[in-house]
């Protein structure tokens, strides 16, 4: 009604197909949405105040979406972001790591440096639930089998950093508060923009943060709990080699970001030298 607090946005265009020239520029386009938007506050309120604008951590991050140019107009659709920090699919463990001088390696959005042939997180985990990773798990916990994940050429480990947090069932949401905490930014994942909405449940949001970091603590206990079946052994065993040193290095500083130092075993090596230890009947 033009006379409560305000919360600050960004705005975001992206563009798809053929469109008006001056639409083509996706950082105009954002910017022409974001002068409209709070030009409209502005003249909404009676002491003319705007909404600041926040690039980091918005209060309210947008997305225009312009598509469907028939020569004449195109279609243009505004959503709201439930979230704000960059990609979910980024779980936060790369950031912070290596650098991108050599080939083959180059630094990501946000920071943080990957293999130019990285998985992203999210598609190494559904790669994983795909292949009955959590389904060996689960058996692990009945059985008291210790469930094995094996990674001969692990490159920067995403696929056993993914499986330990399978394992050990923490949220990736969990893995981007604590990473990016350590970076000395606001935290825009602790309380996401959907929380801070007028329709926000902060209650609700902090009751599902306690529970995940609850089940957090149970699986990482487990998952480094001494197996009653194999002496020795873990419930979990997550072994990964890497040959490339560089890849090495990176594997091993996001394992470190992750938490899992103590879950994950990192080989630096040729793979078919690579000795696993144990028995024939193991």
């Amino acid at each position: 009604n033009g006379s409560g607090g305000l919360l600050n946005l960004s705005v975001k265009a992206i563009t798809n197909g053929q469109l008006p020239r001056e639409l083509c520029h996706s950082h105009f386009t954002a910017l022409s949405v974001k002068n409209a938007l709070v030009d409209a506050v502005r003249d909404l309120r009676p002491d003319g105040t705007r909404p600041d604008v926040n690039l980091h951590d918005a209060d309210v991050p947008l997305v225009v979406v312009l598509r469907g140019y028939d020569g004449e107009k195109a279609d243009v659709s505004l959503y709201r972001c439930l979230h704000s920090g960059g990609s979910l699919h980024r779980r936060g463990y790369r950031s912070g790591v290596g650098d991108n001088n050599g080939s083959g390696f180059e630094e990501e959005d946000g920071g943080g440096v990957v293999h130019k042939a990285a998985l992203k997180e999210s598609l190494a985990a559904g790669l994983l639930l795909e292949a009955g990773w959590d389904k060996l798990c689960a058996a692990a916990k009945s059985d008291g089998l210790p469930a094995v994940l094996i990674d001969p050429m692990c490159g920067s480990a995403t696929l056993p950093i993914e499986g330990a947090l399978i394992a050990a069932d923490i949220a990736p949401g969990l893995v981007r508060i604590r990473s990016n905490s350590k970076q000395g930014n606001s935290n825009p994942h602790r309380t996401p923009p959907a929380v801070r909405w007028k329709d926000g449940d902060v209650d609700e949001w902090k009751s599902l943060l306690s529970e995940a970091t609850l089940r957090a603590k149970a699986g990482l206990a487990w998952v480094q709990g001494d197996s009653q079946t194999y002496t020795g052994r873990k419930n979990c065993d997550i072994f990964a080699n890497e040959f490339n040193s560089r890849a090495a290095d990176l594997a091993r500083a996001c394992i470190a970001n992750a938490g899992f130092s103590g879950s994950i075993v990192l080989n630096e090596g040729d793979c078919i030298d690579w000795n696993l230890g144990g028995d024939a009947d193991d």
